[in-house]
């Protein structure tokens, strides 16, 4: 006989049963994606977008909640209209965006080419603005790079811009034989058709020729030939030209005008260029029609971009500039980009712009290796004399300046370059093998000043310790940036055609990622303040719903309705409240907490740590940890006025010992050796903090940091210790960030 409590119990489901519509609310959590998502699209200003409807007619869907659709899409990656369509009836977190609104895929395509297909851009430009007006950025550091994607076009129906030229000249070839032929038809009949006014020497264009053939037409109805086989020829040869030559020739000029200066085209995508992709799933490298996609980061929110159909990333970065200025308003102060872009033209249009380069250029990391210094054959490594304009090769003879060079690209960009000469023949020299191999006698080489003089100016920039920093942060910002939206989102081919919708359906990329980025941001700040003590009491009350509800269940079930047993299952409720609890205030910021016991200061309210660095737990179970605190406003200004008052908190910069402790230097370990230190801020690579405060305390935990004086550490002492065992706190007062390492070493 089976025992009471083995019985199967199965929760309730009866298919017939009538069920009210449930609002869609009560099955989104409080964090999710999507409320932060539809609070943030709720700041953007959206009367450009309401400007775009015409009005009259039946009432339309709110173009508010269309925008919130179509961003939160493209976020799940989602970019047709009907599958976005078919999420706003089967997804229930696009149900509870549009309020369970249901607009078909027609309306959604609609919107989103006709309505803010011509403002995307204001819109981009309004999740800029709030972007800085929320401090995540300020157009300080501007990560610049491309990547080519896809057009929505066939691979196999290209026209190129050199076959087209050929082709051209070679109907026009035929088509002065064939007015040759005429004219000679023509003397041949004295004068039959009279005279024709035949230009050979001309390039007839298409409605030149067109306006030849009709002239020859209405000539030849009213002549009349001596030869019928003459005439049966003439009529040929300008049916020739009226039915193929003039089709070609339209053809092919409006090849050109398509081609405007590219050398392809797509006959499916007039506007996009065969380029080179990386992500070729024939693994061949084949030529596909595409787009060049430029974007500028920042903290990794996309605060620029522009499409361009040249493939070559030098030519785009002055016109993305200034679109990324007509656009947002701003103009970077300094721009990081790749050896790509690294050209004399856009050299010298940031240098008149103000903006400090940060781009290599092609031969830069060649230049860092020691065989290149070492090379005595290169002209770079030679001796120079200024006052003579004179090199001086390895083998002890000038190279004079011969003369002067000017070269035009074709943008227009004028470069001037110098060309040297060696004065002696190089055939006899020793070195002719190494130093020149070329066919002259003579060795000759260009140098272009303003270029040198550029490039002298980006190496400097780029070898100082922050340059180093800045541009080690290229990789994880931009290239991290097409990493996510192409492999982690799958747009790798765009659905819209023409330069027009590419550029909408990119904006909307760039939004819903900037957005999506800043919503996490936001989700991970009501995880972090819904741990904090202040929530005790809503959690509490979670919890003892939770417990009396699963009280109630387990004798409903087991029915056994007595009052020991009822009297337990409250003790048991009250101890799980309990644990819970305490376990909540457990929750209280770990990085806080250990700040506070450390240096004995209560932080202001509101104050979230975030840990940038752990490795602790080696042998020893030592390692180094690195906070970071953010304050709220009024916490920013109280804790400055705190500290500053504060006799052991001391004004920046560090003192020497923690100079070389935190940035490198050398230190003598011993009387006959020079130890040099990496530094443990360099490290983790944080940048050096001019203004501020700063104060040092041993780790009371380990019994040997007592016996040290670490809050008056001196270069003497440093040189002794093996080992370290200390908090060392860094205020950045003109960010208001607060910095604490622990390092135990």
């Amino acid at each position: 006989m089976p025992r009471k409590h083995d019985k199967i119990v199965f929760k309730e489901y009866n298919p017939n049963q009538l069920i009210m519509p449930i609002d869609p609310e009560a099955f989104i959590p409080q964090t999710h994606l999507v409320r932060a998502i539809d609070k943030i699209v709720d700041k953007i200003d959206i009367s450009t977008i309401i400007e775009k409807y015409k009005g009259g007619g039946t009432s339309s869907y709110h173009p508010l909640m269309l925008l919130k659709v179509l961003i939160y899409a493209y976020i799940q990656g989602i970019y047709s209209s009907r599958k976005i369509a078919k999420a706003l009836q089967e997804n229930i977190t696009f149900m509870w965006l549009s309020k369970l609104q249901t607009p078909d895929f027609r309306t959604i395509n609609r919107f989103r080419k006709e309505i803010i297909g011509d403002c995307i851009e204001e819109i981009f430009a309004e999740v800029i603005e709030l972007l800085v007006k929320l401090g995540y950025v300020n157009f300080e550091y501007y990560y610049l790079d491309g990547t080519k994607i896809e057009a929505n076009a066939n691979k196999y129906t290209f026209v190129w811009a050199k076959s087209t030229r050929t082709y051209k000249r070679k109907l026009r070839e035929k088509v002065k034989n064939i007015l040759d032929e005429i004219e000679r038809i023509n003397e041949e009949e004295d004068r039959t058709l009279g005279e024709l006014d035949v230009n050979l020497e001309a390039d007839y264009d298409s409605q030149e020729l067109e306006q030849k053939v009709e002239e020859l037409s209405q000539k030849l109805a009213e002549a009349s030939f001596g030869s019928k086989r003459k005439e049966r020829r003439v009529k040929k040869l300008v049916k020739t030209l009226q039915n193929d030559c003039i089709l070609r020739l339209k053809k092919y000029e409006s090849y050109e005008q398509i081609l405007s200066g590219r050398n392809s085209f797509s006959k499916t995508d007039h506007d996009a260029t065969f380029m080179r992709m990386k992500d070729d799933h024939m693994k061949n490298g084949m030529l596909k029609p595409g787009y060049n996609v430029q974007i500028g980061t920042q903290n990794r929110f996309v605060i620029g971009f522009s499409i361009h159909q040249s493939p070559t990333d030098t030519v785009c970065l002055k016109e993305h500039l200034e679109l990324v200025e007509k656009i947002t308003g701003h103009m970077p102060k300094n721009v990081i980009a790749d050896s790509g872009y690294g050209s004399e033209e856009n050299y010298l249009h940031l240098k008149k712009c103000g903006i400090n380069s940060y781009i290599k250029y092609n031969t830069f990391d060649l230049e860092q290796t020691r065989k290149f210094k070492k090379d005595k054959f290169n002209s770079r490594n030679w001796e120079y004399i200024a006052s003579e304009d004179v090199y001086i090769c390895p083998a002890g003879k000038k190279v004079k300046y011969l003369y002067p060079r000017i070269d035009v690209n074709e943008r227009g960009f004028v470069s001037w370059e110098k060309i040297y000469q060696c004065e002696e023949v190089c055939n006899g020299c020793e070195y002719r093998d190494k130093c020149y191999r070329g066919k002259r006698w003579k060795k000759r080489f260009r140098i272009r000043p303003r270029l040198e003089k550029l490039k002298n100016e980006v190496r400097e920039r780029l070898l100082s310790e922050e340059g180093k920093e800045i541009y080690s942060r290229r990789k994880i910002e931009v290239e991290t940036v097409f990493g996510l939206i192409k492999n982690n989102k799958g747009f790798r081919r765009f659905l819209l055609r023409g330069l027009k919708g590419v550029k909408l359906e990119w904006g909307l990329v760039c939004i819903a990622y900037n957005i999506e980025r800043l919503a996490k941001i936001i989700i991970e700040g009501w995880g972090k303040i819904a741990s904090q003590p202040s929530c005790f009491l809503l959690h509490s009350s979670i919890l003892t719903f939770n417990a009396i509800k699963w009280l109630i269940l387990v004798i409903k079930n087991y029915c056994f309705w007595t009052a020991p047993t009822i009297i337990l299952g409250l003790f048991l409720t009250i101890f799980l409240i309990t644990v819970f609890s305490f376990k909540l205030l457990s929750l209280q910021d770990s990085g806080v907490k250990e700040f506070e016991k450390t240096f004995n200061i209560r932080l202001p309210k509101g104050t979230v740590s975030e840990k940038m660095y752990d490795d602790y737990g080696s042998f020893h179970n030592d390692g180094m940890k690195l906070y970071k605190f953010v304050f709220t406003t009024d916490g920013r200004k109280s804790f400055t006025s705190y500290i500053a008052k504060q006799k052991n908190w001391k004004k920046l910069p560090l003192n020497p010992a923690y100079q070389i402790l935190m940035y490198g230097g050398k230190v003598q370990d011993s009387p006959c050796n020079t130890l040099e230190r990496t530094g443990f801020a360099k490290k983790v690579r944080l940048p050096k903090i001019s203004k501020g405060f700063w104060r040092a305390v041993g780790d009371r935990s380990v019994l040997t940091a007592k016996l040290i004086d670490y809050e008056n550490l001196d270069i003497k002492i440093l040189d002794n210790l093996y080992s370290y065992d200390f908090y060392l706190a860094i205020y950045d007062a003109e960010k208001g960030i607060l910095y604490m390492f622990n390092i135990n070493t």
